[in-house]
């Protein structure tokens, strides 16, 4: 049996991890950065330099567990978010997480760390995992930093441990603006969807079975995660209406980029060359992308 830590799993990612991890029969523990911690989950907080968990209550038996994998979905995440705290969200991002990270794999674990097409600046030409990065955002910059540490401290680890890093692009799912234009449609009512704006998706369901799917090869590299295909949000809107049985013309066209200033996004399909070849994954489809999304939707209700 399988044993997993995951890191942020009272985040989007995270508990989507935890769960299909126990369900597919892990032995599976999450952290939360709340200090009132939920049941089932230990206090982790990633803003403070991570203690010696092998010595700390409720780590100890699962980092004795061979094949341990660490997954790292706890971040300070968004591009505005980063813009506008560098060195807080780098404090996460960056120097706290390879602390732990070392640490881990240090004790012989597997470290999966989810990262982004942002390593590639705003609209890239489908890079592959040997691609050179060229982050234009401070997000990016941060990702990509992390990238090359984890890295390197695979290659200093001698063998012991490993690390995966997994680059994936626009995860789309049952909550925010997917959940407000999924309940519109159903309802007859119009949305505004962005012509000027693109995302390459793929559904949160995708991301985290590749994930698993990467760990259980434990081989230390790069892997891509992608939709195969770049299309506005416009058009995605439109495509959900119609998997979501409405009409094409509920969806009304407005363009955002002008209002971005700096913020940039993470737009671009990648090249799936080591996932297809290591782990037998290949490029979503839109239209599974849309029926993981629609079935999320469902059970949203």
């Amino acid at each position: 049996m399988s044993a997993a830590l995951v890191v942020g799993a009272d985040g989007l990612i995270g508990s989507a991890l935890l769960r299909e991890l126990r369900s597919s029969g892990w032995t599976a523990v999450g952290t939360t950065r709340r200090r009132q911690a939920p049941t089932g989950l230990l206090y982790l907080d990633l803003a403070e330099a991570p203690p010696d968990l092998s010595n700390r209550s409720g780590y100890g038996p699962l980092l004795a567990l061979p094949d341990l994998v660490v997954f790292f979905a706890a971040a300070s995440t968004g591009y505005v978010r980063c813009e506008n705290d560098p060195e807080g969200s780098r404090r996460v991002n960056v120097t706290h997480s390879m602390l732990l990270a070392k640490q881990m794999i240090g004790l012989g674990g597997f470290v999966v760390y989810p990262s982004s097409n942002a390593v590639f600046g705003d609209g890239a030409a489908s890079p592959s995992e040997y691609s050179a990065r060229a982050p234009a955002s401070e997000y990016g910059r941060q990702k990509a930093a992390a990238e090359q540490a984890l890295l390197e401290l695979a290659a200093d680890a001698g063998g012991r441990g490993g690390v995966a890093v997994v680059r994936m692009t626009k995860v789309v799912h049952a909550g925010g603006l997917l959940a407000e234009w999924g309940s519109a449609l159903k309802s007859g009512k119009t949305v505004d969807a962005a012509v000027d704006l693109r995302l390459s998706p793929v559904s949160l369901a995708y991301a985290i079975g590749g994930m698993i799917r990467v760990a259980g090869g434990r081989r230390t590299g790069i892997y891509h995660l992608s939709g195969d295909a770049e299309l506005s949000y416009f058009e995605f809107a439109q495509r959900l209406a119609v998997a979501l049985g409405q009409s094409r013309g509920q969806v009304r066209e407005t363009r955002v980029r002008g209002r971005l200033g700096k913020t940039l996004t993470n737009s671009g399909a990648l090249m799936m060359t080591e996932a297809s070849r290591l782990a037998g994954l290949e490029p979503q489809t839109v239209d599974s992308v849309l029926d993981d999304l629609v079935k999320e939707l469902s059970e949203a209700r």
